[in-house]
């Protein structure tokens, strides 16, 4: 899946859920929620650009790092804020 369909999937998770996806803050305990929603990629992608198939969730994809999804998908909503440490 390429940086533009995990960025809508971002917001299309933020809006089901009811929050702004533009404000860091708002991500806070929201990480639980993403792994349920979990999208799934290419486990034999070399870069970024994976496809949807089982294999590795979007979150392992990063570490299983919710601030670096946002970092790389969002980097907007770190423009004046970030996440804590605590919310992987």
């Amino acid at each position: 899946m390429d940086r533009a369909a995990r960025r809508q999937f971002l917001l299309s998770f933020a809006e089901k859920m009811g929050f702004d996806p533009m404000i860091a803050a708002n991500w806070k305990g929201k990480r639980s929620l993403l792994l349920a929603n979990q999208v799934y990629m290419s486990p034999n992608s070399t870069n970024t650009s994976h496809r949807f198939i089982k294999g590795v969730s979007l979150m392992a994809a990063y570490g299983n790092s919710l601030k670096a999804v946002l970092r790389d998908n969002l980097p907007e909503t770190f423009a004046e804020s970030a996440i804590g440490k605590s919310h992987r």
